[in-house]
């Protein structure tokens, strides 16, 4: 049983306090339905949101307790469908309806082999009549379906209360009708407390309690029956235009004055007798008491990052023209690389020939070997740089839309159990095969048709550190942005940025090189990269005419990563950030 205790929710807002919810007092039960009616903006989806723990009461506070009146430890758990969940599905629409429920169960159940989780699935389609679709994807199912499928998944968790809010409010009354019936078989068969935010007035008397919200302020709470008797109405379908008469403080002040009539036996009994009838509760007391389901054990972390790993390569590999898209920027850009140096390989290639002797004296002596020299050189630190640069947007493609493109699936999640630390895990993981294979196939490619001199184990070492210290960054923006159209455009600036930051092509004000320096990641990928040439003759010429200067070696890679962590860390407190309210949530998670 949940019980609000004089809770009360209020927004900072100038010149003062913006109440959104009131002193609110209300108990929900197992096996009991529960309808949140009131005119828009009376506070109903934000008394959901504060009964699912996206929200913390600033006053009061939410008990859950058992028939003994004991609290409950650990806390129930709580599914919660709110008004734009349609799109916030595990595979998109590249999972089958059962695939669906079967993800939410690897996720939220632990100790199910694969036999047990399919037959839970099938069972949850079977409860909420879509038995026969399992087949199907999301976009082949009718709005209707797809609300009946969002509590399929939600259900997965075995939850003791089930929040839905007007999910079905643009369907026709008739499959409205439908999915009320659907609540109602869920609070008596499987005696979970249902709460239900709906505008159908003219269908209360289905559910068992009515809470009526004005002004964010409780102004009823009882049997659908007495509605009518409480406000004096023929009908409850004029509710809504009766309350705005009154302000909500004055409708809440009387709730409190008169309210406790229709919360005892003894009020019941008596509004009862005054209107001739009999006592509207005389059956609840021989009801038999309903407990809620036990919580399963949820997965690990561990066993979380693997499951979320899973997914991700699954739909990968289904979502074909993102797949062909990812191959040919991998394949393709190295040939871009190589083709636009293709012109001045043979001026390279002469130049190593005539590395012999004093270096330095050559250049001294030989004007016609310097303007080579310089102009090899050049092309070579090009070559540097126009790797990292590739793969500075090759990051951005990764991990723009990675955490953004899904948030609305991984804060329901996280209301469900699901780790931060699970999930950031499991897009590091995702992603780090892409940037070594990045990294390897352009610094292998380039090295073989340029036949550019240095150690290539090395150059594909900084080339991959490149890739991963912006794929981090590139995953934070994706992290801390609260959808994909806005983080994509920021880290593409991101990766633009790079050239001025290394100082080559331009350069930043000599007050900010100190701030700008350490973001340059091209700088430092090119400095290492061209490092990997140490050794060689050619890297004597470097020392001597390369316009760009080099920092240590263990500086670079130090740099690079520390930005790598950096963009991991930022990640994760941007995953922790709640993006279904604007306090933090109290999951524990």
């Amino acid at each position: 049983m949940l019980e609000l205790q004089d809770v009360s929710l209020l927004l900072a807002a100038k010149p003062q306090e913006l109440v959104l919810l009131g002193d609110i007092n209300a108990v929900f039960s197992p096996g009991e339905l529960v309808a949140v009616v009131g005119t828009p903006g009376s506070g109903k989806s934000t008394l959901l949101k504060l009964l699912a723990g996206i929200r913390r009461p600033t006053f009061g506070k939410l008990a859950w307790t058992d028939a003994k009146g004991e609290a409950l430890s650990p806390r129930p758990a709580i599914a919660y469908l709110p008004q734009d969940s349609q799109q916030a599905f595990f595979g998109g629409d590249f999972f089958t309806v059962a695939e669906e429920v079967q993800m939410a169960l690897r996720l939220r159940v632990a100790g199910l082999d694969d036999a047990s989780r399919r037959e839970q699935a099938a069972a949850l389609l079977e409860k909420t009549g879509l038995g026969p679709l399992a087949d199907r994807r999301p976009d082949m199912l009718t709005a209707s379906q797809r609300q009946r499928l969002e509590l399929a998944t939600e259900l997965a968790g075995t939850p003791a209360l089930v929040l839905c809010d007007e999910t079905h409010g643009t369907l026709d009354p008739q499959t409205q009708g439908e999915y009320v019936q659907l609540l109602r078989h869920l609070a008596d068969v499987e005696s979970l407390a249902v709460v239900h935010v709906t505008h159908a007035l003219d269908r209360l008397e289905i559910y068992d309690s009515v809470i009526v919200l004005h002004g964010g302020q409780l102004v009823f709470q009882g049997p659908p029956e007495l509605l009518t008797h409480y406000f004096a109405l023929s009908s409850a379908v004029e509710l809504y235009g009766l309350l705005p008469t009154r302000r909500s403080d004055d409708w809440h002040r009387s709730w409190t004055k008169h309210g406790k009539a229709y919360r005892t036996a003894e009020g019941l009994s008596q509004i009862a007798s005054e209107r001739g009838e009999t006592l509207f509760v005389e059956n609840q007391s021989a009801a038999p008491e309903r407990k809620p389901a036990t919580p399963p054990r949820r997965p690990g972390a561990f066993s979380q990052c693997l499951t979320l790993l899973m997914r991700r390569w699954v739909l990968a590999r289904r979502n074909a023209p993102a797949l062909a898209l990812q191959l040919a920027l991998l394949l393709g850009l190295p040939f871009a690389v190589a083709f636009f140096a293709t012109g001045d390989l043979m001026r390279l290639q002469e130049l190593s020939q005539e590395l012999t002797g004093n270096v330095v004296e050559q250049l001294k002596e030989n004007a016609v070997f310097a303007v080579n020299a310089s102009h090899g050189v050049g092309l070579v630190t090009g070559l540097a740089m126009a790797q990292a640069l590739l793969l500075a947007f090759l990051a951005s493609h990764n991990a723009a839309r990675e955490i953004a493109g899904e948030r609305m699936v991984f804060e329901r999640e996280k209301l469900r159990g699901l780790g931060t630390l699970a999930y950031v895990g499991s897009k590091a993981l995702y992603l780090l095969p892409w940037v070594l294979a990045q990294a390897a196939w352009m610094g292998w490619y380039v090295k073989s048709v340029c036949r550019l001199p240095g150690n290539l184990w090395m150059q594909i070492a900084v080339l991959a550190l490149v890739n991963a210290a912006l794929t981090s960054l590139c995953l934070a923006i994706s992290s801390l942005t609260r959808a994909a159209w806005r983080s994509a455009p920021i880290c593409l600036c991101l990766a633009a940025l790079q050239l001025p930051l290394s100082g080559v092509a331009l350069s930043p004000p000599e007050a900010l090189s100190w701030v700008a320096r350490p973001l340059g990641t091209l700088y430092w990928g090119a400095s290492a990269y061209l490092q990997s040439m140490q050794g060689t003759r050619f890297y004597e010429v470097l020392q001597v005419v390369s316009p760009l200067t080099l920092s240590p070696v263990f500086l670079c890679f130090a740099i690079l990563g520390s930005q790598v962590a950096l963009g991991l860390l930022l990640t994760f407190c941007g995953c922790r950030i709640s993006r279904l309210g604007v306090a933090r949530q109290c999951c524990g998670i």
